[in-house]
């Protein structure tokens, strides 16, 4: 039974990921597929330049004042109360996470939380077939490494899935992880740490026993590896860029908006039979026919 996901982008209105965001926006972004829901969530701008860009991506004149750990939303974008850029505040994107984890919890059909980079292209299609099969509760589910010196497992920012439950008891538990954090901007790694020292009930030594970057002892089975479902595309040539089969996230450089635009062409090109790629038609497409 396919589950009902809400897809959070960690979003920042300033250079360079402002263009990143306007090729997400255009491309996988614009598509419509039943089940998911896209979203993105900003932080408070960096400078002026910073500030007009997210006043245009809500749609509004100027961007409204938002009080720490607050949140506002206008349509898909969650405006978070903590600063953008992580030069403004070093665990930003630890906070612009749990804020708008605690926002879409009070969406009570949403089923999983699947949170990526804003360098990230998601093929919706094959994200609900891959957690079709995928169980509702205590998931904690991507790219799985360990974090060199502490021995903390952690799933990658770029490509983070999480059941409903385990976030809630992250919402529940903010406020201290938050106080607690020891890797800094590494909001990544301070979840995993988080969950794999208070929720997998078992010590962190035997958790990350016989790791082989390809697995985690889990005997409650949190963590969850799925590499074979991302691909990195960072320093991958454009004309090496394809689409696969079972893979739903890819991740390109922050410079090159314009490979992600171009990638998006590959997955919507129809294909030699005749049939369109894995996505369906985007809203743009839609309204211009």
């Amino acid at each position: 039974m396919s589950k009902h996901i809400a897809i959070v982008v960690l979003a920042c209105a300033s250079p360079p990921y402002d263009k990143m965001l306007d090729a997400i926006r255009t491309t996988w972004g614009a598509v419509e597929v039943p089940g998911v829901e896209v979203f993105y969530v900003y932080g408070k701008p960096h400078d002026d330049q910073a500030e007009a860009v997210l006043a245009r991506a809500m749609g509004l004149d100027k961007v409204p004042r938002v009080e720490p750990g607050e949140v506002y939303r206008k349509g898909r974008v969650i405006l978070a109360g903590c600063a953008d850029l992580k030069q403004d505040q070093e665990d930003c994107l630890l906070r612009k996470r749990l804020i708008a984890f605690e926002h879409l919890l009070l969406d009570d059909k949403i089923d999983l939380i699947y949170t990526v980079c804003a360098t990230s292209y998601i093929d919706q299609s094959q994200l609900i077939a891959a957690t079709a099969g995928l169980r509702s509760n205590n998931l904690f589910y991507g790219p799985l490494g360990v974090f060199p010196d502490s021995g903390t497992p952690w799933i990658s920012g770029a490509s983070m899935l999480l059941s409903r439950d385990l976030v809630q008891r992250l919402v529940d538990d903010s406020a201290t992880i938050i106080k607690q954090n020891q890797f800094g901007w590494r909001d990544d790694v301070t979840l995993g740490h988080w969950i794999a020292t208070q929720y997998s009930g078992v010590p962190l030594s035997e958790l990350v026993a016989g790791y082989d970057r390809r697995s985690v002892s889990d005997p409650e089975q949190v963590f969850f590896g799925a590499w074979h479902q991302s691909e990195d595309f960072v320093i991958t040539p454009r004309e090496n860029h394809q689409p696969r089969s079972g893979v739903y996230h890819y991740h390109f450089h922050s410079h090159r908006p314009g490979d992600l635009v171009h990638f998006h062409s590959l997955c919507t090109a129809p294909s030699e039979a005749g049939n369109q790629g894995t996505h369906t038609k985007s809203k743009a497409s839609k309204s211009s026919a």
